[in-house]
């Protein structure tokens, strides 16, 4: 729509895209038409949204996670939003999508991550390093990547033995990684597994060692803006004071990294956290404490626009990629390609006879993850475990608001079950529960985490992201019942 119309900014891509002629070729075939059937969206709504957003200047577009990750089209699906964003939007203006910039030289986490690497030899054997290179720190992504394993592959590393100790600061792995029964029995099949949490979760229950961390109102660190890719960039710095000392014998996470990093003999540039605080704001030429002193405990910058014509993108071409080199180079799909979801009414017609409705997740405002369960503040606003699905889909499965609910997935013999909400606007074929359902005040160790917990019937296995190595976390079917 947006290429056909000539509704893209051509400027934009005249001086600034590369493989534009490519991505047009390559979308000839994607039309409202298409688009109707991937989406169930209609076609005329698909026309009117595109049409509104490239003639609406400016404008900005946002995506999380429901679009952007967690499926196994997640890496070009994001490609796909931000291609989308640049040929329609006004990029790097106010109003419109802000690039991320290293705030007024505030260090990020792949200099950490340079610090810290290993040598190449012991980095090719991080899980998942060989099969996917992105997620891993190649020399080609290196530059603005943070090096990670693959977590599903990890967790069957530890069933086999190949992991054997693990340390876990601040999450509740056991709940929220996909199939988690499996993650569980991973867990206690490893030699020694260590957690940091303020609470017994049940990934701590599970722990030969818990460690007190300290609370964010016990610690000092320097603080960016969460979102700089919305509509507006934040330009501060802040230096929080923390409220009281840490308790006990309760230590600032980063004092514990520290720490053990020290004892395994790494090369480390920090003795504590206050050198750590102080290198991270080294290009700023101000120390932490120093900013602590000023008004609000904050440094701020001018705001600039348009700083691409400064210094380019952070490609290897310096330019916009909308054919990307970097994933052609490491032979994948150069333009995005849309995939059709491994089960699917599409993909597999038969199971979605038996098994209808398909399966998202959300998030509630008052819980984060997995967090909170045990608040008494956080329960009374939302005291169960609730399922979500159109009226329509109700009506004919013959359930009423707040009836006990299950969901069955296909391969798993276990149901997820919680009270059902009615709501108006969803797809009568979907149907989305929070992820994360734990139970403080049910028997430990497991606290009822496999009663209402989504990611217990979500498998992490395979077919997986072929960049980034997402399993399906999304967009899976399955059936709803009552009782």
């Amino acid at each position: 729509m947006v290429i056909k119309e000539k509704l893209y900014n051509a400027k934009l891509v005249k001086d600034w895209c590369i493989g534009f002629d490519d991505l047009s070729e390559h979308v000839q075939d994607c039309t409202p038409k298409w688009a109707e059937g991937v989406t169930w969206i209609d076609r005329e709504q698909i026309i009117e949204a595109a049409r509104l957003f490239a003639k609406t200047k400016p404008s900005c577009l946002h995506s999380r996670l429901g679009a952007g990750a967690q499926h196994v089209n997640a890496t070009q699906t994001a490609r796909a939003v931000s291609i989308f964003m640049v040929l329609a939007a006004d990029l790097d203006v106010p109003g419109g999508n802000l690039l991320t910039h290293k705030l007024g030289g505030f260090k990020v986490p792949d200099e950490i991550a340079k610090i810290l690497r290993p040598p190449s030899e012991v980095e090719l054997r991080r899980i998942g390093a060989r099969e996917y290179p992105i997620i891993s720190g190649t020399k080609e992504t290196a530059h603005f990547l943070v090096p990670q394993c693959h977590t599903p592959t990890a967790i069957r590393a530890m069933l086999d033995k190949r992991i054997r100790a693990l340390y876990v600061p601040g999450c509740n792995l056991a709940v929220m990684e996909g199939d988690s029964r499996q993650t569980c029995q991973a867990l206690r099949s490893l030699d020694f597994l260590a957690v940091a949490d303020f609470f017994l979760t049940p990934t701590a229950e599970l722990a030969d060692l818990v460690l007190p961390p300290a609370h964010w109102l016990e610690t000092e660190s320097p603080l960016r803006a969460y979102q700089v890719m919305g509509p507006r960039r934040y330009n501060h710095i802040l230096a929080p004071k923390k409220v009281v000392d840490p308790r006990g014998q309760c230590w600032d996470n980063r004092k514990i990294i520290l720490e053990l990093a020290k004892r395994l003999e790494a090369k480390i540039p920090w003795e504590n956290v206050d050198d750590f605080n102080d290198w991270i704001l080294e290009h700023v030429g101000v120390r932490f404490k120093d900013i602590q002193k000023k008004p609000s405990q904050m440094l701020s910058f001018p705001l600039r626009y348009k700083t691409y014509e400064e210094s380019g993108f952070n490609t290897p071409s310096g330019k916009i990629e909308l054919r990307s080199t970097m994933l052609e180079n490491l032979g994948y799909e150069p333009i995005p390609k849309f995939y059709e979801p491994p089960e699917s009414p599409v993909s597999k017609p038969e199971l979605a006879k038996e098994y209808p409705m398909i399966l998202i997740t959300h998030r509630k405002a008052i819980y984060m993850h997995s967090e909170s369960r045990q608040l008494p503040s956080f329960r009374k606003l939302e005291p169960d475990p609730v399922i979500e699905l159109s009226t329509e889909a109700a009506a004919k499965l013959g359930i009423k608001d707040s009836d006990e609910i299950w969901i069955e997935r296909p391969g798993f013999e276990h149901r997820v079950r919680g009270k059902a909400k009615l709501v108006e606007r969803l797809h009568p074929s979907v149907v989305s529960m929070v992820p994360g359902w734990w139970f403080p005040e049910k028997p430990d160790p497991e606290h009822g985490m496999f009663d209402s917990n989504i990611n217990t019937i979500i498998s992490n296995g395979p077919p997986y992201d072929p960049i980034n190595g997402n399993h399906q976390a999304r967009a899976i079917p399955c059936r709803v019942g009552k009782g």
